[in-house]
């Protein structure tokens, strides 16, 4: 068990959980504030979305990917 691997705490359950807590404040975006928005003001909150998660998970992968070829 002297595998590096083994010695270097893992942060999924972090990441996990910001993960949800994005997911959970976009539905109560949509299903609050933006509940009579029209179609481009919800494309507007679809792409937010998708950049505040996506960047972040490509930044991880790499990092993580790093962290493993080590």
């Amino acid at each position: 068990m002297n595998d590096p691997v083994f010695h270097q705490p893992s942060n999924v359950r972090i990441y996990w959980r910001a993960w949800l807590g994005l997911v959970t404040l976009a539905l109560l975006l949509r299903f609050t504030v933006f509940l009579g928005a029209s179609h481009q003001r919800l494309f507007s909150l679809a792409t937010a979305y998708v950049l505040s998660t996506w960047l972040p998970i490509m930044a991880l992968n790499f990092v993580e990917g790093r962290r493993l070829t080590s």
